[in-house]
C-alpha cells in the first residue's frame, strides 16, 4: 500500500459510525475513528504503532465502502503558477485598452477671450505643410511658476527661446480650473444614510443598555434550574466570535461549590428563557456531578427554559484529587427519539467520552487510543475500550478491554464513594512486559519476559487520599522467557555465604502466585526452569523497596545434582544473593 495515501471516510462510514453494530471488529472501527482526511497511511501506522495492523484494516475498510482515497488536489506551484498567468492576462488586457490610438491627443490652450470651444481639427488639417512655420506647442507646465509660453529672442539669435515672466494682472491666456461642487443626495442616497444612522442608533443602544440589571433574574433561573444556589459576578453583552450574553464569575453552591469561567447564551429576542445557543466554559467538576445532568435538565423544564446543544469548552473532571481535562465537547438535551447525551473529548482526540441518560444515571462509554492517563508517565493505553454506569454514589465499568505495556488488559472496576472509598477490580494481564510492568509497579526494578496473570484486588479508605495504596488482594502470575538481575548459578557455584551482587539469570518460565497487603508484595509457590538449574521458594518486596526471601536452587541431572540454599535481600536496584551448604 501507498503510505502516503489519505483517506476520508464515506457516507457509509459516517453512519457506521453512528452504528456501532455495522462495524464490530474492534481493530476497524480504531482505524475508521482515526480516518479524517487529512492523515497519511504512514501517520496512522505511527500513531497505532502497528503499520501492518493499520494497512491491512484500511484495505479491509475501502473495500466495504467505508472509506475512499482523497482526490489529487494541484499543487502550491500548480496554482501559483495559474494565479500569475491570469495577473498578466488581466495586465494586458488594460495595456491595450489604454493604448488603442496610435498618437495622443494634442492638448488645446483656449484663450479666454472665446466664448465657445474651438473643434479639435483632425489629423489632414493638423499636419504641418511644406515651408509653413510649424505650429505652436502645447503649453508646458511652466505656467504654473506664472511664466508664460511667449518667448524673447537672445542677444546671440538663433538660440532657443526661454519662458519670460508675466507680471501680475497680466493676460496669461489660460483658463483657470475650476472645480465643480457637491451633487445633491438623491432619493437612494437619503435611503442609505437614514439605514446607517439607524443601524448606528442600534448599535449604541445594544452597547449601552444595562443588562447587569437583568443578572438577579438569570441567577434566579439557574438556581432552580441547577437546585443549587448560583451567583455570577457580572452581565454584559459581546459581540465577537458571535453575538450573545456572557454571565462571567458563576459560582454553583455553598461553601467552595463549584467555580465557572463564563456562560455565553443567546436568548431570543424578548424571550429570556428561550435560548438560541449556549456556550460554557473553563469549569473544573468533580465526577460525581456528572450523574446529575439528567436532573439538570429536569430542572430546566420546571424553570421553562428552553435551550438547544450546549457548547462545552475547557472542561476538567475531578476524581481523588487526579484530574482530567482539558476537555471539549457538547450536551445535547433530551429530544423525542434520543435521551440526553454529553460528549466530551481531550484536545489531540486520544480520549472520548460518551454520557448517556439511563436508569438510574448515566451509561458511561470510554474510548482512548494513544491515550495517556498521566502526561509523561509509564502507563500507555495504545487503545481503550470500557463500558460501565456512572451514578451519584460510585462508577461500574462491567467491561474493560486495552492494549497497553505491549500486551493485553481486560476485566472489571467497581468504585463507590458513598459513605469512604471502596475499590473491588478483576483483571487478566496477557503478553505484558515485564520490563514495563516492573517501571510502573516496582519502580524500575530490573527484569525481562512476557507475564500472564490474574488478579483480584480490593481496597477501603475513609477519603480519597489512599485508596489505591490501600488496596490488598491476590492473583496468580506465570512469566515466559525472561531474565532475573540475579545470577543463581553462580550463587551455587561459589557455596559461599558472601553477598553476590550482580549478574543474571535467563529462564524459559517462572510461576507462582501473589499476594498484595498493606505491607508490600509476597511471591510464594515460586518455580523456575532455567535449563538444567531449577529453583523454587519465596519471595517478598516491602513497601520501602527492600527485597527478602528464600530460594532452594538445584543445578544438574540425574545422578549429578548440586543443592543449594539461598537467601535474597538487597533492594529492588541491587538485588544480593548468599548461599551456604546443607
Amino acid at each position: 500500500m501507498d503510505t502516503n495515501l489519505i483517506y476520508e471516510k464515506t457516507a457509509a462510514g459516517e453512519e457506521a459510525m453512528r452504528q456501532r453494530t455495522r462495524l464490530v471488529q474492534r481493530h476497524l472501527r480504531m482505524v475508521l475513528i482515526l480516518v479524517d482526511g487529512r492523515t497519511s497511511v504512514a501517520d496512522l501506522g505511527e500513531r497505532v504503532g502497528n503499520e501492518q495492523l493499520v494497512e491491512s484494516a484500511l484495505s479491509e475498510l475501502e473495500k466495504d465502502g467505508f472509506i475512499a482515497p482523497v482526490l489529487e488536489q494541484p499543487s502550491v506551484w500548480d496554482k501559483g503558477t495559474a494565479v500569475v498567468q491570469k495577473v498578466k492576462e488581466v495586465a494586458l488586457g488594460q495595456l491595450s485598452a489604454f493604448g488603442g490610438n496610435s498618437r495622443q491627443e494634442e492638448v488645446q490652450v483656449v484663450p479666454a477671450a472665446q466664448e465657445a470651444v474651438a473643434p479639435v481639427a483632425s489629423p489632414a488639417e493638423t499636419a504641418p505643410q511644406a515651408g509653413s512655420a510649424p505650429a505652436d506647442k502645447p503649453p508646458t507646465v511652466a505656467w504654473l511658476a506664472g511664466w508664460s509660453t511667449q518667448t524673447e529672442a537672445s542677444a546671440e539669435g538663433g538660440k532657443a527661446s526661454r519662458p519670460k515672466k508675466v507680471p501680475a494682472g497680466e493676460e496669461t491666456g489660460i483658463r483657470p480650473i475650476r472645480r465643480g461642487g457637491r451633487a445633491p443626495l438623491g432619493p437612494l442616497g437619503k435611503a442609505l444614510w437614514g439605514v446607517c444612522a439607524a443601524l448606528g442608533l442600534a448599535l449604541a443602544a445594544l452597547l449601552l443598555y444595562p443588562y447587569d440589571n437583568h443578572r438577579p433574574e438569570v441567577e434566579a433561573v439557574l438556581t432552580r434550574m441547577l437546585q443549587q444556589p448560583v451567583k455570577a459576578a457580572r452581565l454584559h453583552a459581546t459581540f465577537l466570535p458571535h453575538p450573545g450574553l456572557v454571565l462571567e464569575g458563576v459560582h454553583v453552591g455553598q461553601g467552595e461549590g463549584i467555580a465557572i469561567g463564563s456562560v455565553r447564551f443567546l436568548p431570543q429576542l424578548g424571550q429570556w428563557r428561550t435560548l438560541k445557543q449556549v456556550e460554557v466554559r473553563g469549569v473544573s467538576l468533580p465526577l460525581p456531578v456528572l450523574a446529575s445532568v439528567s436532573e439538570w435538565v429536569q430542572g430546566a423544564r420546571a424553570a421553562a427554559v428552553v435551550f438547544p446543544a450546549i457548547e462545552l469548552g475547557e472542561i476538567t473532571l475531578q476524581l481523588g484529587g487526579q484530574s482530567l481535562g482539558p476537555l471539549a465537547g457538547t450536551l445535547v438535551p433530551e429530544g423525542a427519539a434520543m435521551p440526553l447525551r454529553l460528549s466530551l473529548h481531550d484536545e489531540a482526540r486520544t480520549l472520548s467520552l460518551d454520557l448517556t441518560q439511563a436508569p438510574g444515571g448515566m451509561q458511561l462509554s470510554l474510548e482512548g487510543l494513544g491515550w495517556e492517563p498521566v502526561k509523561d508517565s509509564h502507563l500507555r493505553f495504545d487503545s481503550l475500550n470500557a463500558q460501565g454506569l456512572l451514578t451519584r454514589d460510585g462508577l461500574r465499568l462491567s467491561s474493560i478491554d486495552s492494549r497497553t505495556l505491549e500486551g493485553q488488559v481486560s476485566g472489571s472496576l467497581s468504585l463507590n464513594w458513598n459513605g469512604g472509598v471502596r475499590l473491588e477490580t478483576d483483571l487478566v494481564l496477557k503478553h505484558l512486559s515485564l520490563a514495563r510492568l516492573n517501571q510502573l509497579l516496582l519502580g524500575g526494578a530490573k527484569g525481562e519476559g512476557q507475564v500472564d496473570a490474574s488478579l483480584r484486588l480490593s481496597g477501603r479508605a475513609a477519603e480519597w487520599s489512599r485508596p489505591l495504596s490501600l488496596a490488598q488482594g491476590e492473583g496468580s502470575f506465570v512469566v515466559n522467557r525472561g531474565l532475573l538481575p540475579v545470577d543463581l548459578a553462580e550463587a551455587v557455584r561459589r557455596a559461599s555465604s558472601e553477598p553476590l551482587r550482580g549478574g543474571e539469570t535467563r529462564f524459559e518460565q517462572l510461576g507462582g502466585k501473589v499476594r498484595v497487603d498493606l505491607l508490600g508484595k509476597r511471591f510464594y509457590d515460586l518455580q523456575l526452569t532455567a535449563g538444567l538449574l531449577r529453583a523454587s521458594g519465596v519471595a517478598a518486596v516491602n513497601v520501602d523497596g527492600s527485597l527478602g526471601g528464600s530460594l532452594d536452587v538445584q543445578v544438574g541431572g540425574k545422578g549429578n545434582v548440586l543443592r543449594m540454599p539461598l537467601t535474597l535481600g538487597g533492594t529492588l536496584e541491587a538485588p544480593v544473593l548468599r548461599g551456604g551448604r546443607r
